[in-house]
């Protein structure tokens, strides 16, 4: 029986590295968020790919917490959908 106290921590944890890599800034006066995850989309070459490395580790984290197949291979095409558009110039203004 897995430990639930543990989970609700590591889940907590875990939305608030999702939260920092999407909403973490204000942009004045238009009021929009903005995460660390277009911040880190602006250094050239590595950027993207620094900004692929959480959602990694989401993803390792729900597998070693339990989540079902589905659930992981969603969240494996939205990763993949988000490597690929970041690559595509048309893509990076579609998402």
């Amino acid at each position: 029986m897995p430990d639930t106290a543990y989970h609700e921590d590591r889940l907590q944890s875990l939305e608030r590295l999702a939260h920092r890599m999407d909403h973490a800034f204000r942009i004045p006066l238009i009021g929009m968020r903005n995460g660390w995850d277009s911040i880190l989309g602006l250094v050239p070459g590595v950027g993207d790919e620094m900004a692929l490395l959480p959602a990694g580790y989401i993803l390792l984290s729900g597998r070693r917490m339990g989540a079902s197949r589905g659930t992981l291979a969603r969240m494996a095409v939205n990763i993949g959908v988000d490597a690929l558009c970041e690559y595509d110039p048309a893509g990076r203004r579609s998402f």
